[in-house]
Formats: C-alpha cells, structure tokens, sequence
C-alpha cells in the first residue's frame, strides 16, 4: 500500500529550513540522515488528521515507534539508517522518503539502480545450510539508499526476504541457503535516495542435504503460515528495555521479576530443549525450525534460524518468549469490530498467508513494533510508546500458538493413521489433521473450564474464585500496577492485573540455569518461579483414599484445566507410591517405588504411572529402520502407543478424539476428571502411605539423549547435568496416610463433587 501525505514542494521546505539530506553512498559510513522531530511531529498529526479516528497506516505507526523518546510522548528526531528506510518503504513510506530528497539533493529522472550478480553465477549449485557468499553491483547516480534480498523458491510466485536494509556501499552477504531443495531465484533490491528501485535476479539451484537424516525431510515440510523470518519489520526489543518501566519496583506483581525467572523467558536456555534439538536435527532434515519458532523466537523471525539446528542463534535471542513476541502478537483470526483495526493489512500482508487457527508456532507479530495488551484504559500511549487494546490478549487462543503442538510432517490419511508427505508442507493444519505431540489448548478447550462462569478454583486464580482461561491461573490475578508508579503516576491500580508468573510444574530446569548461564539471569527470579511451580503441582491434585474388601482404592482427581500431566509428552510423568507398613512401621509392600540414588522407577503390576507414549508404526519403522513401537524420537513418532493421563473436567471421548487427544490403552467414561486404582492389602498391613510424585524427565528419557546424540556433546552434558543435580527429582504433589483397621467397611466411593474445583 502507498500512502502519499506531503507534496514534495512542502517537504523540500521543511527539510531546507531543518537541514535534511541524504548522505551519497560513499559517505554512509559515516553519518546518516537525521528525520528531525518537528517534521515527524507534523508528519504524525497530519496522519491522525486523515485517519479520521480509524487504523493509524502502517508506515506512521512504524515512525512513532522509532521515534520514541524514552519518558516522554513527543517523537524525537529519527536516524534514517538503510534499515529504518527499509523498514518504512516496505511499510507504505515510499512516497514520503522520496519527499525527503527535495530538488536541491537529487538529479531528477536519472532511471532506477542497476544491479548486476557477481556471485553466485547463473544456475549455481548450492549446499543448504553451509554459508555461501552472494555478491554484487548496485550503483546509481543519486546513491544507494538500501538493499533488500529475497528467494523465491515457488519460481517466482512468492518472495521471502534474505535480508532487509543493508546499506548502499555493501556488496557481499555471507548467506546460508535454506533446505529447500531446487530451482531458486535471488533477487536484490537496490533503492536510491529518491526511493526508485532498481532490481536483479538470479537462478540457482540449491542441493539436497549432503548429510541424509533418518526421515528425507526438508524445511518444506515445516513451513507453516504467518510471520516468516525477516518479515517481521521492526527487531525486538531487549526485555530489560521494558523492565524499566515495567520492572524494578515491586517483585509481587511488576511483570519483569516473575517473568524472567520463567521457564518462559529460559526457553532458549533450556539444557533439555538443547539436547533434545540435536536428536530431532539427527532424525529428520529442517525440523529444528518448528523448535525453534516458540523456543527462541527472536533468533528464528531475525533470520537465524537457518541453519535449523540453532547453530547461528545468539545471546540475545536467548530470552524466549519474550514481552514482544507476545505484547507485538495479533490475534490471526480477525474479528471485525473486535480486533484492532491495524490486523486486517497486517494479515493481508503476510507472504505465506494468516493462519486459521493457533499452534505450533504459527505466530503473527505487528511489524511497527506497536504494543498491545488487553486493557482498554492502559495509559501506554499517553506516557510511553504506542499501544492497541487487544481482547486476544486475554484469550486462551494466545496461548495455543506454543501450547498445542503437532509435527506437519505427518499427516492424518483420515482413517486414522498419521502418513508421511516429504519435501511439502501439509495439506492443512487443523488440530485432528497433523500428528499430534502436545494438545495443552485443546484440552483446555474442550473442558469445563472453558466457560463463562468457569470453575472454582481460588487457591489458583488470585483475586479470582473462578478460573476460565489459561491466564486466569497461570497469570492469576493480582492487585497492583503494570508499570512503575512512581515513573508514571497515572498508571490504574488493577485488582485484575495478570501475574507474569507462566509457571508450569518445572521445578528442576531453573536450578541449572543460574550456573549455566551466569551473570545473564536473575538467581532471585529463578529461586521464586521453583516455589511457584511447586505452588502449581501441590495444587493440581487431590488424593482420595477407600477401603472395599481387602483392597486399598485410591483416587486421583484431576483439578487442572487440562490433562494430568499436560505438555511436552517425552519423559514427563507423574505416579503414585503406595507403602503398605504393619505395626512396627515396617514396610511390607510397596508400590511405585523410586530409588532417589539411581533414578530408578520400578513398575510393578500394580504400578499406576500416568503418561504418554508415542512412537512408531509399521510405516514410519520401515522409514527410519527403527523398531515398530513406543519410541523418544520426537520427530519420528507417528503413533500414541499409551495415553492414560487423567483429563480435565467435562471431557468426553468423543471431543477429544477429534484433534488427537483420546486415551489409548485406557479409558475414561465421558465426564471423568479423576482416576482410580485397586491395591491389594498385605493381611499383616496396619496403616498405607499414598504419594503423587511429579517427575519432569525420567531416567530413560535422559539416557536416551545421551545415547543417541551421534552430533556433539550436548546429550553428554545433559546426562551429566542430571547426575550431579538430584538425578531430576520427583516433587511431592499430595500425600495421605490412611490407618487400615476396619477395612471393607467403606462403601464404593461416588464421582468426586462439592469443593474445590467444582463447575459453575
């Protein structure tokens, strides 16, 4: 889109009385031009004035974010650097850049820059993913404002971009081709200072890998709508930019303390998520890029995910999901009258096109930069940067783009059965239509939980009583403001303000991280999100115990919107312990017994441990030459082999059959949210123990990336991790001791109801 705002005569007036020019290419390296703030202040106004009150174009929303002053609402004066001209040419700035020039700088009508290819040359053979040098000429009369790269590699019907911004006088970029096997087509951009383009195209070829995986993918296979890399405009902030303003004043409830001890701001800090990215690179071609997406989601949009197996990633990608992959997120479905206005060309604009639903990454970001959160009285705008009020920020939905995800390389032949298609993306993208790994949302979705009146769960929801959405417990609500009050005075003082608390159950990851990373993460932040986690674990659950004719029954009653254990399948289980003792305290049976010093879980008979398998079938073990059964490689499984988890309140088979998330080997009746099971009473036994253990990774698991790892060290160092850190211990979730005096004189229990947890 173009937006024309000056005519080119009342610029060149302005610019005259300010001093405004461009600086020739050869000159760029030493100074650049300067936008000064009265321009972008009228510039802005005369904006506002033709919006009328409707979505502010892309391009002046892009133009107040750079030109941000802190602590201060006036725009300062912008360096127009080959990035920031990118920026807002691909933002509809083309027009106004070009009035920036004026008569006196420019010799008019002198034709577009020419580019000629040096390197690579015509229909050039290239490896995916080792770094190739592209080289070129671009000259023009006026100067160079900027280049832009793109590939094509549909033959020419979509472009991506390489790069955006590079400056006049450069003529080289050490590239890595992607694993896209085939024809590909570069193509370089020049601009010069009168915004004219000029381009130049290549065709080259890029290989297939050098080094085969088990499984023939390629980055194909893991494309996916939305924001691609280096389509995502404006880069993102550093956390701590936002901590000024939203952190250092109060630990309870500013967003920066609870945040940044988050497994969510470690996510590319993860020891566990590194060593599994090595076996999932070793398996399949390209599919660290769908890892990568929600682990270190900055590296991946600013182009570094390639090669996919994080090898190009930096420290400053690091901080995971950070506040501006999720503050800068927009809702994909939109919502006439419910989204911000701003979405519908954002959307439009995407290369790939906007996703139809939430998951696996599959996120859309605000190229401007402008912020969104869900209050419509924040005062963001007034005092600090743009903002857009955004209800998908208080939605579930947000939370799917990371929280149920599927491997797009295998899909669902619809009986059933998840098939192989390599070297294309998937047909669809639906949550029943690709091979599920983690269904969090979609549990969520189809439970009690979402509804108006939500359940009651208060230990979980802060202020709250009722819990609907995935924020109202793991953002509870919570009185106090979002930015520091006494910076801004005006800031609302909100009972219903979202604790940045983003725990799960994770309680070990965050004790390695201070020692693996140091000087990087905050030791207090880390140290309070392992009592959070712990917090979230003891209060997922509830233990139930029934005495019937010599047996000992006990329940296990899900208080969570989701299953029980939820998320990430491999390695993650929680199991019940029951010691049965006789009247001198000694043990005379146990169950589900754990040795601490080994990490060993013995499963016997009536060992109830509650998880899910995946693994392979007959199809994907001729594939991979591995054995037909449950199996740790991610990215290779195509099949649930066991799936006993405990599902939340409301479910019903059929619903959960629908996106891939039905028991297998196992069954619950519809509208079953606990579990039981039978031990058999010693006859010399006098009292029993019951413990619900949660483990984050077993023992298998652990060895399993070590074992396997044929790449680097990474597995080694996570075994080693384990073993010299408590071996990843089981937490305690809840316990009970029950005296077995009078046994078979409880009746047979009833489904669970009054307290905690019950529907509304």
């Amino acid at each position: 889109m173009k937006f024309r705002f000056l005519p080119a005569i009342v610029a060149s007036l302005l610019l005259f009385a300010v001093g405004l020019r461009f600086v020739p290419a050869s000159q760029e390296s030493a100074r650049h031009s300067i936008l000064p703030a009265p321009l972008i202040e009228r510039a802005l106004a005369r904006a506002r004035e033709q919006a009328g009150g409707g979505a502010l174009p892309a391009g002046f929303r892009l133009l107040t974010e750079l030109s941000i002053v802190e602590g201060t609402v006036k725009p300062g004066p912008v360096v127009l650097t080959p990035k920031v001209m990118s920026l807002l040419a691909g933002a509809g700035m083309r027009p106004f850049l070009r009035s920036l020039a004026g008569p006196s700088y420019a010799s008019f009508g002198a034709g577009a820059p020419v580019v000629t290819w040096i390197s690579p040359g015509p229909g050039a053979g290239l490896f995916p993913e080792i770094p190739t040098s592209l080289q070129w000429t671009a000259t023009d009369p006026d100067g160079i404002a900027f280049i832009d790269i793109l590939a094509s590699y549909d033959g020419g019907t979509t472009f991506l971009p390489v790069v955006k911004g590079l400056g006049g006088s450069e003529t080289s970029l050490n590239w890595f081709p992607p694993l896209r096997p085939g024809s590909t087509l570069l193509r370089i951009e020049a601009t010069d200072t009168l915004m004219t383009l000029g381009s130049g195209d290549q065709a080259i070829t890029i290989q297939s890998s050098p080094v085969p995986t088990l499984i023939p993918t390629t980055l194909r296979d893991f494309d996916q709508p939305g924001t691609q890399p280096n389509e995502h405009g404006l880069d993102f902030f550093n956390p701590t930019t936002c901590a000024t303003c939203h952190g250092n004043f109060d630990d309870d409830v500013e967003p920066t303390f609870a945040w940044s001890g988050s497994m969510m701001a470690n996510a590319g800090r993860d020891p566990l998520f590194e060593a599994c990215l090595v076996i999932a690179e070793q398996d399949a071609d390209g599919s660290g890029d769908l890892c990568l997406r929600c682990h270190v989601p900055k590296g991946w949009l600013e182009g570094r995910s390639t090669p996919t197996d994080g090898s190009q990633i930096q420290g400053s990608d690091r901080h995971g999901v950070s506040c501006d992959l999720c503050h800068r997120m927009v809702d994909p479905v939109y919502a006439s009258g419910q989204s911000p206005p701003e979405d519908a060309a954002i959307l439009a604009d995407l290369v790939l096109g906007a996703p139809t639903s939430q998951g696996s990454g599959r996120y859309v970001t605000d190229p401007t930069g402008t912020r969104r959160g869900p209050f419509a009285d924040a005062v963001c705008d007034q005092v600090a940067h743009p903002f857009l009020t955004s209800p998908f920020h208080s939605e579930a939905e947000l939370c799917a783009t990371c929280h149920n995800v599927s491997n797009p390389a295998y899909e669902n032949d619809g009986m059933g059965n998840f098939v192989a298609n390599f070297d294309q993306p998937a047909a669809g993208f639906g949550h029943g239509s690709i091979m599920p790994l983690e269904r969090t949302y979609s549990e969520w979705l189809n439970s009690d939980y979402n509804s108006p009146g939500g359940v009651y769960a208060p230990e979980l929801g802060g202020n709250r009583d009722f819990v609907s959405s995935c924020q109202d417990c793991h953002m509870r609500a919570v009185t106090g403001s979002g930015c520091n009050p006494s910076i801004f005075p005006t800031a609302p003082v909100r009972t219903d303000l979202p604790l940045h608390d983003l725990t799960g159950g994770n309680t070990w990851i965050p004790t390695l991280i201070d020692d693996l990373y140091p000087g990087e993460v905050d030791p207090l932040a880390l140290a309070d999100t392992v009592q959070r986690a712990l917090f979230m674990l003891q209060n997922a659950a509830e233990l139930d115990t029934f005495f019937e004719e010599g047996k000992l029954r006990v329940r296990v009653i899900n208080n969570t919107g989701h299953k029980l254990p939820s998320g990430y399948p491999e390695g993650r289980r929680i199991w019940l312990n029951v010691k049965f003792f006789d009247d001198n305290d000694n043990v005379v049976k146990e169950s589900g017994a754990y040795d601490f010093s080994t990490g060993v879980l013995t499963q016997d008979g009536e060992a109830k441990i509650y998880e899910t398998k995946q693994g392979l079938d007959a199809a994907a073990s001729v594939l991979t030459g591995l054995p037909v059964g449950p199996s740790f490689h991610f990215v290779l499984n195509n099949k649930i082999y066991k799936d006993n988890r405990i599902p939340a309140r409301g479910f019903t088979n059929a619903a959960y059959a629908s996106f891939g998330g039905a028991p297998v080997d196992y069954s619950y009746a519809d509208g079953q949210y606990w579990d039981d099971t039978l031990y058999v009473v010693p006859g010399n036994a006098r009292k029993a123990r019951v413990t619900l253990y949660y483990q984050l990774a077993s023992k298998e698991y652990i060895e399993f990336l070590r074992d396997e790892n044929v790449t680097d060290s990474m597995g080694q160092q996570m075994w080693d991790l384990w073993d010299q850190n408590g071996k990843c211990p089981p937490e305690v979730m809840e316990k009970e001791t029950q005296f077995l005096y009078e046994l078979g004189r409880d009746p047979v229990p009833p489904p669970p109801s009054g307290g905690r947890g019950i529907h509304r």
